[in-house]
């Protein structure tokens, strides 16, 4: 479920007010929630890399890399059939490849492994590591996909993670004031656990586009405090 742009508008704009530091515009406000929403996002592939490095608990929902992915799940989106030359940037949201599989027609999958493409050579002339059915490999070069072995009996299949949508809060101008125009407005694509975040990741912001120092503790203080229960 996604969080509401309103909501986070709305809580932003009465902890502003609520510090006397003025008020946000709906334009200052839409540059800063879409840095908040980027922030956190690419938060997620840098907490999974450190997480992996502990052992997880056994049961899923206090395993912070089960976590992660329930939180990307909705950004993973199939492809479908991919072959060599094939061009990713054709794929205008991706925000990364996600897996490679290679897929026979008994239904079996084999992961493929990503490898540089300086290491290409080395790869193919080792009986060791030259690739096979049982071991595909796939490189970039110049945003191609080249896949080895290039004949296999199966089709190649890819997953990546797409870019969130860019948010928007719209409104009518009435007397000076906005009101809420839900039809012309986007909502926020990150898990609605993240509402909390999303408001002291663009308090931070307020407060340095505002250069006020007490208003970018705030935020902070109250990041620091969802972290360190997050991860008790």
């Amino acid at each position: 479920m996604a969080v509401s742009i309103d909501t986070v508008y709305q809580r932003v704009q009465a902890l502003v007010n609520k510090e006397q530091r003025g008020y946000v515009t709906p334009t200052e406000f839409n540059l800063f929630a879409n840095k908040a929403q980027m922030d956190i996002f690419e938060q997620y592939f840098y907490d999974s890399h450190q997480f992996q490095r502990r052992p997880g608990s056994r049961k899923n929902y206090n395993d912070p890399i089960e976590i992660i992915q329930e939180k990307l799940n909705p950004f993973k989106k199939d492809i479908g059939t991919l072959t060599t030359g094939d061009d990713l940037t054709s794929i205008t949201d991706m925000y990364m490849l996600s897996d490679v599989f290679l897929q026979f027609q008994n239904t079996n999958f084999r992961a493929v492994t990503k490898i540089d493409m300086c290491d290409l050579a080395i790869i193919r002339n080792s009986p060791l590591t030259k690739p096979t059915q049982n071991r595909p490999i796939y490189y970039i070069n110049e945003n191609t996909i080249n896949f080895l072995p290039d004949n296999p009996t199966g089709v190649y299949r890819g997953y990546y993670i797409k870019t969130p949508v860019t948010v928007q809060w719209n409104g009518y101008n009435i007397g000076g004031a906005f009101a809420y125009n839900a039809t012309n407005s986007t909502d926020f694509e990150l898990h609605e656990s993240e509402q909390t975040n999303l408001v002291n990741n663009i308090l931070k912001l307020v407060g340095i586009s505002l250069k006020d120092p007490n208003l970018y503790q705030t935020g902070q203080v109250e990041e620091t405090k969802d972290i360190n229960q997050e991860k008790q």
